[in-house]
């Protein structure tokens, strides 16, 4: 099992929106802190619906994705702080222009997103707790 060497939060002000991850065999990962409901539906009103229709993604900020790249992270990952359960890819899927959509926020105060799919995804489930 891997050990972590290094965590180096990805902070805006006071609010933490990941982790930069740094393990001992070479294998890093970017973790974005995330709730269930902050999966990006493409309008389609319902969540369910969404994931149906192949529409459900993630969404990260491309100035995080450069910084992960930047930082030699080789995955993605979103850990959902309601559930426990992590999603991983990685970190060439968000570039590849084919499985990718860019989405842009600037005119609203937001930021450049890529959206990756959830198919593209390895979901990691939390154990259940009573």
């Amino acid at each position: 099992m891997p050990t972590i060497i290094k965590v180096e939060y990805h902070k805006k002000g006071r609010r933490i929106y990941g982790a930069f991850i740094w393990q001992d065999n070479g294998v890093n990962v970017y973790l974005a802190f995330r709730k269930h409901s902050d999966i990006y539906t493409d309008r389609k009103g319902k969540l369910s619906l969404a994931m149906r229709e192949g529409f459900a993604a993630w969404a990260i900020d491309y100035s995080t994705l450069v910084a992960a790249r930047a930082k030699n992270m080789k995955f993605i990952g979103v850990k959902l702080k309601d559930t426990g359960d992590m999603y991983f890819t990685p970190i060439e899927r968000y570039f590849d222009r084919k499985l990718t959509r860019t989405i842009n926020y600037t005119s609203r105060g937001g930021s450049l997103q890529k959206i990756l799919p959830l198919k593209a995804f390895k979901v990691v489930r939390a154990e259940p707790s009573l």
